[in-house]
């Protein structure tokens, strides 16, 4: 039995390491550590709330997006997300009570803008975090 027969499993799992260590610190690091989530909260809904998110000026051509809601709400809400102020392509739905959704997907412009309608009297206390998926 040659010392490599004997030691071919740690010399398979130190090249697998030696890869992904490349791999991460050509592709990878940027991608997924230069972009910080960003957060803001919500506490009131007695006016229609908009928001208008933007990728970082660091950041390439967006691909994605990731978006959070957090927190709790005493009613249901209905909010829109699109790509313009005036195009909200998609609604979402979020049950009263203990809120805790996420939002993972395709996206292709450089910004986000949400839509709360108003619920006067509602008692939400949310946060929302997003931030955009991009290469660099």
């Amino acid at each position: 039995m040659t010392l490599f027969q004997k030691y071919r499993t740690v010399i398979f799992l130190i090249g697998v390491a030696l890869i992904l260590a490349i791999l991460w610190a050509l592709f990878l690091k940027d991608k997924w550590l230069s972009v910080s989530t960003r957060t803001v909260e919500i506490h009131s809904l007695s006016t229609m709330k908009r928001f208008h998110f933007k990728k970082h000026s660091s950041q390439g051509s967006v691909h994605g997006l990731e978006l959070e809601v957090a927190g709790t709400s005493d009613r249901t809400l209905l909010f829109f997300l699109g790509e313009a102020d005036t195009l909200f392509n998609r609604s979402v739905t979020i049950k009263k009570g203990l809120v805790d959704f996420s939002f993972t997907g395709d996206w292709y412009t450089d910004d986000c803008f949400i839509l709360l309608p108003s619920e006067p009297g509602a008692e939400v206390d949310l946060k929302i975090s997003y931030r955009f998926l991009s290469t660099k």
